[in-house]
């Protein structure tokens, strides 16, 4: 009987899309239009979820163990960081001169965001973090010296529980039967955006 190679070695990552949350409670959900300006500037994506267990004694000796598991930490690197993004990012103003004017009142936004993950078999999973808080944008470069050097921009940030539909995460793979991209895009943008 022949059996089938289920090990999927990831190979890069691509197609970064937010989309701002404007609401989220019981009763409503409310996700603005997906941004993808900075679809072809992912360089990486990494999520590092949070755990803890503790264990439960009786009749001294450990007879469960109770999980948690909630969020965790979204960091993203991104060959340059469109002006659209930064905006919506960091919650800022621009003057009616093109500035980007940044103030103490600036409110910041949690966002859905989805990238994918790319395999050698040349399949990919869809990955979906249901709403992340960014921190503020780092402005970080070096001299070029004698020759220039690629610089990234990080964008970190928290990984939230939503409250309205309680996940944090989603994942799809493009070989499952019934994958569709539509579905997941529906699901955590809560549009279709193919």
């Amino acid at each position: 009987m022949a059996t089938t190679n289920t090990v999927k070695l990831p190979t890069g990552v691509r197609a970064l899309r937010l989309a701002k949350i404007t609401a989220d409670n019981r009763d409503t959900l409310t996700v603005g239009t997906v941004i993808d300006s900075a679809q072809d500037a992912l360089q990486k994506f990494s999520i590092q979820p949070e755990s803890s267990s503790e264990r439960v004694y009786a009749s001294n000796k450990t007879i469960a163990t109770i999980n948690s598991k909630n969020g965790g930490k979204c960091s993203i690197e991104l060959a340059y960081l469109p002006k659209d993004l930064e905006k919506e990012l960091q919650g800022v103003t621009v003057g009616e001169d093109g500035i980007l004017v940044f103030t103490e009142e600036d409110r910041t936004y949690d966002f859905a965001v989805s990238a994918e993950i790319t395999y050698e078999d040349g399949t990919y999973a869809l990955v979906g973090l249901g709403k992340v808080n960014f921190q503020l944008v780092d402005e970080d470069a070096d001299t070029k010296e004698d020759k220039a050097k690629p610089q990234s921009i990080k964008l970190e940030g928290e990984i939230l529980s939503r409250i309205n539909d309680n996940f944090y995460k989603l994942k799809s793979y493009s070989d499952d039967a019934g994958f569709d991209k539509a579905k997941f895009d529906t699901k955590l943008f809560k549009a279709a955006t193919v």
